[in-house]
């Protein structure tokens, strides 16, 4: 499964110069804003009953959960149906969906197909397809990618190849696990006996009332700078953050995951056999420093020449934004083995409160910016301010951490 998200990040990331050249900033802002809308709605959609369907153990009992996160998708989708109908005859209008156009009337497709591949996609976890898995991730990358190349060539840039090419994406992922699906799971599905769909409801009741809000507190997290840009600025904008995450940020978010699991399994070998972890913390803290630095200062002189020379002449403003927030991807790298430790000790919950108070300080930069109207640059200046200093503080907290010692029974 994890080979397959890896195989499925290096596809995107080697064709992001392609599709670069092939689409204009402007249409790729479009396109993320609309990706991020979707994955706003996702921890609503199903209200993370999915999850659910993992961690039960009898058959029955997980197919009604599947069923009730099925039901809570229709629901959700009539009232985003109803929500979009009342918009319409409203007065007041909302920048980022009038920047969408029509393609707002189409986001409920995208929720749709986005809370149908998330069910599915646990239910094959509960029944160990990996490998089922995996091809999906690699076979969405792939639709997406090639049906996005194609349209680019023959119809040059538009939203509708970037927007389809997300859809078709999500739908050959579908598609993959359904071929994988038990045969008798449809047989299964028409004898639930209804009065225990309500019961499991009740009793999985702490995934709508707590998992759904960590969920949605990550999402806005991860998804806060393309949200407000398209709130504050022009899609165009919103394209060119779009580019720079996607090649920054995501090889960042792979060697960060990479190490992180290598370190996960390392350090909690060493704290379960009673020693504290922070000379191994401190040691690989710094190996990642020592490897991430050229290429850091190559970002953070050379940032534009590289986007323009990669992309074209239509993405060297990206080129300056990475320059801006390189300060942040660098500490995103370091932050790996100190998130590590703060799993490995249950301090979690000490996490959560530094990602909650860091994204209520990122809110206000830009709630700032939009009453000041900074520039987008002096924007992205003060959120890759806060942002470093969040990473920079969980390592710190991590190594705070890392001098305790298991506590024996």
């Amino acid at each position: 499964m994890l080979s397959g998200v890896f195989v499925a990040r290096v596809v995107s990331f080697l064709a992001a110069p392609i599709i670069a050249r092939l689409f204009s900033p402007e249409d790729f802002g479009t396109a993320a804003t609309f990706a991020m809308l979707i994955f706003l709605a996702g921890p609503l959609s199903t209200m993370m009953y999915e999850n659910a369907m993992i961690l039960e153990s009898d058959d029955q009992k997980a197919i009604c959960i599947g069923l009730l996160a099925c039901t809570i998708l229709v629901g959700f989708l009539c009232f985003f149906t109803l929500m979009m109908i009342t918009y319409d005859i409203l007065f007041f209008k909302v920048r980022v969906l009038e920047d969408l156009g029509n393609w707002k009337y189409v986001l409920i497709w995208g929720v749709l197909l986005f809370g149908t591949a998330k069910i599915l996609h646990s239910w094959n976890v509960r029944t160990k397809q990996f490998k089922s898995i995996a091809g999906a991730d690699i076979g969405q990358t792939l639709s997406m990618v090639s049906f996005r190349i194609c349209a680019g060539i023959v119809h040059g840039s538009s939203v509708t190849g970037l927007v389809f090419g997300y859809l078709i994406g999500i739908a050959a992922k579908i598609i993959i696990i359904i071929k994988n699906v038990n045969k008798t799971l449809l047989h299964s599905v028409m004898n639930i006996e209804k009065k225990n769909y309500f019961h499991i409801a009740k009793e999985y009741k702490e995934f709508p009332l707590y998992m759904t809000p960590l969920r949605l507190v990550k999402v806005l997290s991860d998804n806060l700078p393309i949200m407000l840009l398209a709130f504050m600025y022009s899609p165009e904008i919103v394209g060119y953050f779009a580019i720079t995450n996607r090649l920054v940020r995501v090889p960042a978010d792979i060697a960060q995951k990479s190490v992180g699991q290598t370190y996960f399994q390392k350090a909690s070998e060493i704290f379960n056999s009673g020693k504290a972890i922070k000379s191994s913390l401190i040691k690989t803290t710094f190996g990642l420093a020592v490897l991430g630095m050229p290429i850091f200062l190559l970002v953070v002189f050379f940032g534009k020449v590289i986007f323009t020379t990669l992309l074209g002449t239509n993405w060297e403003t990206a080129g300056h934004y990475v320059q801006i927030l390189s300060p942040w991807f660098f500490t995103l790298l370091l932050k790996a083995p100190a998130a590590s430790v703060m799993t490995i000790v249950r301090k979690q919950n000490v996490l959560f409160f530094v990602n909650l108070i860091f994204l209520t300080l990122k809110s206000f930069v830009f709630a700032a910016a939009y009453l000041f109207d900074f520039t987008a640059e002096d924007t992205l200046l003060w959120y890759m301010f806060f942002s470093a200093f969040e990473e920079t503080f969980i390592i710190f907290t991590g190594l705070i951490f890392s001098k305790n010692k298991p506590v024996r029974p």
